[in-house]
Order: structure tokens, then sequence, then C-alpha cells
């Protein structure tokens, strides 16, 4: 399995955007099932991630951690030289002041929940078509689709998503001599 490209986590409305980057695949790896979400809202960092490659992962408690995740990154904008994606907790390609009043409002809260279990998560794509993850949580990006909201039973839920881009299978052809070739 290939590494992500990036990550991105949102709020409790479930909305996040497709990177302005070359991806086709996503993986809903986690979701906010606390009983109050909206508290574990800038919650971005602090924790151990599963790819090395992006070490912003939450942590359970919006702490001085993510407060220094933000500022750091304060006035940037996808695209631009020191971008990151997951200092972006209001989900709207940049780091603003949006993002460090989401993070000062819900400093110090803690004892948040995050699960993996995707029983009844659902993405639903810009593009009107709505995917179920597979058991892994994977999910293809439709061509063209710009955002999605991700939802469990028709209710939006916060979720962190990794991005990948997955070249396309070699696919075999038969020829007339029943030998085979790959294109």
């Amino acid at each position: 399995m290939s590494q992500p490209l990036c990550a991105l986590k949102g709020l409790t409305n479930g909305y996040l955007y497709v990177p302005n980057l070359p991806v086709n695949r996503m993986q809903i790896y986690m979701w906010c099932n606390d009983s109050n979400p909206a508290r574990m809202e800038a919650d971005q960092t602090g924790g151990a991630s599963p790819y090395p490659n992006i070490p912003e992962f939450p942590d359970g408690e919006v702490d001085a951690k993510d407060l220094y995740l933000v500022s750091k990154y304060f006035g940037t904008e996808e695209g631009l030289p020191g971008w990151n994606y997951m200092a972006d907790c209001v989900p709207d390609r940049m780091v603003d002041a949006k993002d460090l009043r989401k993070a000062s409002a819900n400093y110090g809260q803690s004892m948040g929940s995050y699960t993996r279990d995707l029983t009844g998560v659902k993405v639903v794509f810009s593009t009107g078509e709505t995917k179920t993850p597979d058991a892994n949580g994977f999910v293809d990006i439709p061509p063209g689709a710009t955002h999605f909201t991700v939802y469990r039973d028709d209710t939006p839920i916060m979720a962190l998503v990794y991005f990948f881009y997955m070249p396309p299978a070699v696919v075999k052809k038969p020829i007339m001599n029943g030998l085979t070739f790959v294109e």
C-alpha cells in the first residue's frame, strides 16, 4: 500500500474538500463518536499517526500542540509553500483566523472519543455520487469531485480522512493466439 499524500480532519458538519493534488482514493480512517463531538473540533495533532509521512494525528484533546500547529501555518493557503492540510481545522483551503478561533475556543477540551467502526458511514460527493467505504475505510473519489460530506446513519460526522493516489491497475488483454500482453 502506498503512503497517503495528505490528511484532513473535518468539523461536525462532515464537510471536507478534495485536495488539489493528484488523488483518486481516500480512506475514512476514523470519526469522532464523542457525546459532544464539537468540543473535539481542532484536535489535529499530538497522537501517533499510522502513516509516518503525515505526523499530525488527533490525540483526544485540544491543547498547546494543536494551537501551535495552527499558529505555525497561520496565513498559508493550499498550493503555497509551507502548506499543511492538517492545520486547516476549519476546512476551507487556508489557515486563518477561523482556524485559530476554533482551536482557541476548544482549548482545554479533552477525553474525545474516536472510532474506526464504519457501520452506517457513507460519503456524499459534490458530483452527487454516494459511496460506502470498504472494510478498511477506502473510497474511490469520483472524477470531478471537489468536496464531500461524511455521514453516519444520515447524520454528518467529524472524520479524519487520508488521501491517496492509486495508479490504475494493469490490465492483461488476450490476443488471438491465446497469449496475453500487458498494456
